[in-house]
């Protein structure tokens, strides 16, 4: 189920980890299948997490529910 909502995001690098219904909405938890990020403060690959930041984005809706993207920023 969780490889039908990556296809329809159609997010390059992203895929869907898990999903929440609640009510009229759908909460679904994405991650960047990519191991490195860049470093805002030096510009540098790094492999390291240093911090998880979650961020709540509203999507276009689906039918009648609202869709969010649960994202993890590094």
């Amino acid at each position: 189920m969780k490889k039908q909502y990556t296809e329809i995001l159609n997010l390059p690098g992203v895929i869907v980890k898990s999903k929440k219904e609640i009510e009229q909405s759908l909460i679904l938890e994405v991650e960047c299948q990519s191991k490195t990020a860049i470093c805002p403060h030096c510009q540098r690959s790094s492999h390291r997490l240093h911090q998880n930041h979650w961020h709540l984005i509203k999507d276009l809706p689906w039918g009648e529910k609202e869709v969010f993207l649960k994202i993890n920023r590094r």
